[in-house]
């Protein structure tokens, strides 16, 4: 029996535990698998995948360093496609309460501007959670990239998120197979993807050395837009010297709308 493109990516993955540079080593050493071991890594597979090649895969990943072989998703697959503008959100597991408070509000009035508006960020803890949650309390869309398997809930109290993504009304969507536990190193590896599929990225809060400045690393390398929301004087001052940098303030809604391509003018009239 002849062996699918996304038979033998989905062995190589759940082979290699998901990781780009093991899976490199095993599609480049031309490694076989039985029929059996085929099907046993079939099985073992819950979510959809798409490979890279498909139709459907992202071309925002083609050109990134390491794009993935292979993607499991849960959810709704068309929020990759160019028709909805993306704004990556990431910054601080423990953001001060002002970040917190700023990042919900600004947000909520930039999802409530226009419907095809997509927040993309990494279900984690702090920023990413208040991002996510922004977009489900008004039914729009989020995706959500994680770092461990695709079947993996992490953290568990994100499991609400979890869920509105998965029952269609956003995206799940990771380059790790089934239950593969959450690694730190593979939260820094999957930034790339959280940044390269947006219009521009949103930092709210951030520390320095951090996953936050990981995921600015890899925004700047794909030459997308960073704005910052600017911190007080007596708080953490990453996006304050980001802004000194050269990075862009963002201190009302309608300072994300020339990064996502939207025109004041194409908003809904009251």
């Amino acid at each position: 029996m002849e062996v699918t493109k996304k038979e033998l990516l989905q062995a190589v993955s759940c082979d290699a535990n998901g990781d780009w540079e093991n899976e490199f080593k095993i599609i480049k050493e031309k490694r076989k698998y039985t029929r059996e071991q085929l099907n046993y890594y079939n099985n073992l597979c819950k979510a959809e995948t798409l490979c890279i090649g498909d139709e459907k895969y992202p071309e925002a990943f083609i050109n990134i360093n390491n794009p993935p072989f292979i993607l499991y998703y849960y959810g709704n697959i068309d929020l990759l496609s160019n028709k909805f503008a993306k704004l990556s959100v990431v910054g601080s597991r423990e953001p001060s309460e002002y970040a917190t408070k700023s990042t919900y509000a600004l947000l909520s009035e930039l999802v409530k501007s226009a419907v095809n508006i997509c927040i993309v960020s990494g279900m984690a803890k702090g920023i990413d959670a208040t991002a996510h949650r922004v977009a489900m309390e008004n039914n729009r869309p989020t995706i959500a990239i994680l770092g461990c398997g695709i079947d993996s809930v992490y953290p568990k109290e994100n499991n609400d998120i979890y869920e509105y993504c998965k029952q269609g009304k956003g995206l799940i969507l990771s380059e790790y197979p089934n239950t593969l536990a959450p690694f730190p190193n593979n939260f820094s590896k999957r930034n790339r993807l959280i940044t390269a599929l947006s219009n521009a990225l949103f930092v709210p809060h951030a520390k320095e050395k951090s996953g936050t400045s990981i995921s600015i690393k890899f925004a700047t390398e794909q030459c997308k837009d960073i704005l910052c929301l600017p911190a007080r004087i007596y708080e953490d001052q990453m996006t304050n010297n980001l802004i000194k940098d050269g990075c862009y303030l963002v201190n009302k809604y309608e300072d994300f709308l020339p990064f996502l391509k939207i025109c004041e003018r194409d908003l809904p009239q009251n």
